[in-house]
């Protein structure tokens, strides 16, 4: 990963040098220009009571006063409970899952640039811990509890300020698999084990590794299914657990996800929700092959959309937000704003001739 001051160099000669795109001859406005709202940054407190009063600390950007407010860190754009632009109101919201025991202020130049053209972004650090049913349980709670908790507020400046009805997810890494739970997929855990146990040459796995760091006797399926009772959650007769999911949620970004083999080709064609994933092709954490192809391939949605970063590795997207920061504000501008304007982006004639990071769209076969 590079360092700070260097990423930042990068950002900004990207930002100069390739802030234009064409399609079909002509030019687009760019989509890495920061929007005409302000930033403001306030915290809630949720709890989910399933969880034992479960404590949840939710970070919510919003669109804001430019000059009111406090600034939060000298590298942020954000103010401190800067007071609300209500002018747009209510904004698109958008739920933010990061990576594992990750913050989403690590995310923070995608967040402030979505709500700078105007949308409510809430996040949280999720409750990771070992043994690994945070994961596959307790993060998709986490979401629900969110968009439950948010939707309630009835005083305060938040109130007014977001539109929970029709909601965009976006997650990266282990948040990426956390917001594909959130479109309905169901999770098969003995078809896990079983397809592990069978020669794969063309996908690779780390899950599936028993000497690897993500050796698969980190998902204590016993466990979980245990777990998910306690919780009232169902779990099928044939060993499958129930999907998490819910008819607010209208949009999914997913970027260098971990999803497969705890779906089939079936599940993923079950999905009607518009999605989509972003992947590197050289990503050695998550295998853009079975995580990236496979699944663009047998989502049943038509309208779904793979983002290929060519040589990409797994931290790409940390190291180069410009490349999130474009094609979130394309897919949620289309599916959320309900601007068609931006359907203009989400064809392969408007892809970004970008140097670093190099763009392919759809699945990328290399040379």
């Amino acid at each position: 990963m590079c360092k700070k001051l260097t990423c930042f160099v990068i950002l900004l000669m990207l930002s100069i040098s390739f802030g234009t795109v064409l399609s079909q001859g002509a030019e687009l406005p760019p989509l890495t220009e920061l929007g005409p709202y302000g930033i403001g940054l306030t915290n809630v407190k949720l709890v989910e009571s399933r969880l034992g009063d479960w404590e949840l600390n939710v970070f919510v950007w919003y669109p804001a006063d430019k000059t009111g407010g406090n600034s939060v860190m000298p590298d942020m754009l954000a103010r401190r409970d800067a007071p609300p632009d209500k002018s747009g109101a209510p904004y698109p919201l958008i739920i933010y899952s990061p990576y594992w025991t990750g913050s989403p202020a690590r995310f923070s130049e995608v967040i402030e640039h979505l709500v700078s053209r105007g949308y409510v972004v809430a996040g949280t650090q999720h409750h990771d811990t070992q043994p690994n049913r945070s994961a596959l349980v307790d993060r998709p709670l986490d979401i629900l509890l969110m968009l439950d908790g948010l939707a309630a507020l009835t005083d305060g400046d938040l109130a007014g300020m977001m539109n929970t009805q029709d909601v965009g997810l976006m997650g990266y890494s282990q948040g990426a698999e956390t917001v594909l739970q959130m479109v309905g997929l169901l999770r098969d855990p003995v078809h896990f084990t079983t397809w592990c146990a069978e020669p794969h040459p063309e996908l690779k796995t780390p899950e599936c590794d028993p000497s690897g760091p993500n050796q698969s006797v980190q998902w204590p399926f016993v466990e979980i299914a245990d777990y998910r009772t306690q919780l009232g959650l169902e779990n099928t007769s044939d060993g499958r657990w129930a999907p998490f999911g819910d008819q607010r949620i209208r949009a999914v970004l997913a970027m260098a996800a971990c999803d497969f083999p705890l779906t089939t080709e079936d599940m993923l064609a079950e999905v009607t929700t518009p999605t989509m994933l972003m992947h590197g092709s050289a990503d050695v954490s998550c295998d853009y092959e079975g995580n990236a192809v496979r699944t663009y391939t047998y989502l049943g949605t038509e309208d779904r959309y793979l983002v290929t970063l060519v040589d990409g590795d797994h931290l790409d997207f940390l190291d180069w937000p410009i490349a999130p920061q474009h094609f979130a504000t394309a897919f949620f501008g289309y599916y959320l704003q309900g601007d068609d304007t931006y359907q203009s982006y989400l064809t392969p004639e408007a892809v970004p001739t970008w140097d670093i990071p190099e763009l392919a769209w759809g699945p990328h076969e290399g040379e």
